[in-house]
């Protein structure tokens, strides 16, 4: 999966007058990740990834669609399959 975080889903302070010397895009959590969409036994899990851990969830109806949306990230199925 390639994966965008929705800017609207950043927290940005809202006390004060934001520093003006901050780029707002430095503010970006989570780039570090790789996102995959596993399917097995007719099941689908989304797997994220990191260097430190790897978290799996099971899908409660399968992503049929070619883009999708969750946890503030926009994702976009690609075409790349890893076969067994």
């Amino acid at each position: 999966l390639l994966g965008r975080q929705d800017l609207a889903s950043l927290e940005f302070p809202t006390e004060g007058i934001p520093d003006c010397h901050t780029n707002p895009l430095d503010r970006l959590k989570n780039t570090d990740k790789a996102f995959y969409l596993v399917e097995r036994d007719h099941h689908q899990f989304f797997v994220t990834v990191t260097d430190h851990f790897v978290e799996t969830r099971p899908l409660d109806r399968p992503l049929e669609e070619s883009s999708f949306q969750l946890d503030g990230w926009h994702f976009i199925k690609s075409n790349y399959e890893i076969e067994k």
